[in-house]
């Protein structure tokens, strides 16, 4: 996630304990704005998670789909290519086996020179198994293809959630900075003249890092705080008057 996707969700749950500790005084009333809020934040939850899986199981993926690749070209392509230079080069048809695939492709290049290798090595099944390779090195050359291919398909189904929840952060942000937005002409009306209530409502609307990573409206409230008289000032007047 993003840092300014978590300052702004960290800032819709300052709003939210804002609301909950300062209700508006009669008349007035946070109304729908509040309710939008609450589902704002529910939905950023599970939107936020559904992110984090997505990215994880992505990655997972991806180091999956670079080990099948990896078992693909050394264990199935190396073989064929290395018996078809060996002896087979002269052998019409069997140019597509004399290379291996280079180790930078992508699963995708991989599987389409995999595949053409395969239909070079089915002209000449048996002098590959007489140089070696075992009866069924074609089947277990398919299977392998099959799994790099799947790999791919489910990375693709992990970013595709992983984006899918991206948006659907964004959206529910954009809804929640519109609820904000009510709320704050509501705020500024319902509490004016009482400036420390106002201060903490600042701070808790606002879209960045509060100092200590503080999100709560406690904190924020112990942020602007006014400071305590110390002892000494406390004993000021006390000394004056007997002075006095």
């Amino acid at each position: 996630m993003e840092g300014r996707e978590k300052q702004s969700i960290e800032s819709c749950k300052r709003v939210k304990t804002f609301v909950q500790v300062h209700p508006a005084p009669a008349p007035a009333s946070y109304g729908e704005s509040e309710q939008i809020l609450d589902e704002v934040i529910a939905k950023l939850t599970d939107h936020s998670s559904e992110q984090v899986a997505g990215e994880n199981l992505s990655q997972a993926e991806q180091r999956k789909q670079q080990s099948l690749m990896k078992q693909l070209r050394d264990r199935h392509l190396r073989p064929i290519v290395a018996i078809a230079k060996a002896s087979m080069s002269k052998l019409p048809g069997i140019e597509k086996a004399l290379k291996l695939p280079s180790i930078k492709v992508g699963a995708v290049r991989l599987l389409a020179e995999a595949d053409a290798i395969r239909k070079a090595a089915e002209l000449y099944q048996p002098v590959f198994v007489k140089n070696g390779r075992p009866a069924d090195f074609l089947e277990q050359l398919s299977t392998a293809m099959t799994a790099v291919d799947a790999s791919t398909e489910q990375r693709g189904t992990n970013l595709g959630r992983q984006v899918g929840a991206k948006a659907g952060i964004a959206m529910e942000l954009r809804r929640g900075r519109g609820a904000v937005r009510v709320l704050d002409s509501i705020v500024r009306v319902a509490f004016e003249g009482n400036e420390p209530v106002l201060a903490e409502w600042r701070l808790a609307k606002r879209v960045r890092a509060l100092p200590g990573g503080a999100t709560s409206t406690s904190a924020v409230t112990t942020a602007i705080a006014p400071a305590q008289p110390t002892q000494a000032a406390q004993a000021a007047p006390a000394a004056q008057q007997t002075a006095a």
